[in-house]
């Protein structure tokens, strides 16, 4: 959806003021005012539930001093919009909760789920998994909670494998899906190749390219291991690389969560990190891009 958005913005200033960098901006103005608008919405709703002021003083400040956030108010990737999504459904969920909600936190809860499972695709894997894990833990509210799990389960079916091939939309690939094992397994094999037995390298090859996957991996990013991924790999394939990356993961535990932590460690921790999607002449690529689409 995060492409649709940024081609329909490119689109707008090409069209109405020959420039790719004015679409940009408009890109840049309605993920600002998303995020800006889903933290306003938070700590409402914190105040609402009586948290203490000092602790919605201390959210405010790591919000306006931490300078990922305010990256991604103008970075031109689906992290920005798809966090907002998640933060304002986050609120809405405690509202509901704490009993300070009404009808249009319900509103607001269901269209920031929308866009969660939307803007990112690992979005209905974590909400899935949060209505599940809601469903065990609270009996209360078992039956909305699995009501919630199934319409999850559902929605992204309708849109992903309906929706988006009958608009010529082309899917997306597995390997979306699999960030978090694809990284850990890279890491695995770059930092303990000696480790890793005949089969085991098989099992791994025949999902992504093995002989490239320790050079290609970066910490802080996944899309060079993703990028390895065979499109031709089997269900079959998949399933037995599964096998083998839980017995990685368990053989090499800190191995595993250090790759994973530092994939996002820097969206917590606020360091020197810059990241510039915005060029004019990256806009002008992904409004090629996004046209041949």
């Amino acid at each position: 959806l995060y492409t649709l958005l940024m081609h329909l913005c490119l689109q707008t200033g090409d069209t109405l003021f020959h420039s790719l960098n004015h679409g940009i901006f408009l890109l840049s103005l309605l993920q600002a005012a998303a995020i800006l608008a889903s933290f306003a919405y938070a700590v409402s709703s914190l105040a609402k539930g009586k948290v203490s002021p000092k602790l919605l003083i201390l959210a405010m400040l790591y919000v306006v001093l931490h300078p990922q956030i305010r990256n991604h108010l103008v970075m031109a990737t689906k992290d920005g919009i798809y966090s907002a999504c998640f933060v304002a459904l986050m609120a809405a969920f405690f509202r509901l909760r704490s009993g300070t909600g009404c009808r249009r936190d319900r509103v607001i809860f269901c269209l920031a789920a929308s866009g969660t499972v939307l803007f990112r695709n690992e979005g209905k894997y974590v909400l899935l998994g949060a209505g599940l894990l809601t469903a065990l833990a609270d009996r209360k509210t078992r039956k909305a909670a699995l009501c919630f799990s199934a319409a999850v389960a559902v929605f992204p079916l309708a849109v992903f494998q309906g929706l988006y091939p009958a608009m010529g939309y082309t899917k997306g690939g597995t390997q979306e899906a699999l960030s978090v094992p694809l990284q850990q397994t890279a890491r695995i094999v770059k930092e303990h190749p000696e480790d890793i037995s005949g089969p085991e390298r098989a099992a791994i090859d025949a999902v992504m390219d093995y002989s490239q996957l320790a050079e290609a991996y970066v910490p802080s990013g996944a899309d060079g291991v993703k990028n390895l991924y065979r499109q031709e790999a089997t269900g079959k394939d998949l399933v037995t690389w599964l096998k083998v990356w839980v017995k990685l993961a368990l053989r090499h535990p800190g191995t595993a969560l250090e790759a994973t932590y530092a994939n996002y460690y820097q969206l917590l921790y606020p360091g020197n990190f810059h990241m510039n999607y915005d060029s004019y002449g990256w806009s002008a690529w992904m409004c090629e891009f996004t046209n041949n689409k």
